[in-house]
């Protein structure tokens, strides 16, 4: 479950985020291939092409994203400190994806928000 320190709380800190995560997913990837990271490595990438351009991504798009259960699955708990921070970081980028609110939701918004119980559902 994602950490409720966010990370960020706007589209330009999700924008930031999603390419230090794209870039930090590729160095971690590593040889021979781990296919849980070249999974997230391209999730990652949609989340960035269904996002571009000021486009908002469907609810099956925002559904279909399954980042964060491969971290919990795969990496968790967490071998290294960096291991961890980079579990942390695509914890954040699914949650906020799946949300996809707006900056203003997203400023106003605490931890007893009923909208968090269950994104989109």
């Amino acid at each position: 479950m994602p950490s409720t320190k966010h990370t960020f709380d706007s589209r330009a800190g999700f924008f930031d985020a999603l390419d230090r995560a794209i870039v930090d997913s590729r160095q971690l990837v590593g040889a021979p291939p781990f296919p849980p990271l070249e999974s997230i490595i391209v999730q990652l990438q949609y989340m960035k092409l269904w996002t571009a351009n000021g486009r908002e991504p469907t609810r099956e798009e925002r559904r279909s994203i399954t980042i964060g259960r491969i971290v919990v699955r795969e990496l968790e708990p967490a071998a290294t400190d960096e291991l961890y921070a980079y579990g942390e970081l695509i914890h954040e980028l699914s949650f906020y994806f799946k949300l996809w609110w707006s900056d203003a939701d997203w400023v106003s918004m605490d931890d007893k928000d009923p909208r968090l119980s269950f994104p989109d559902d």
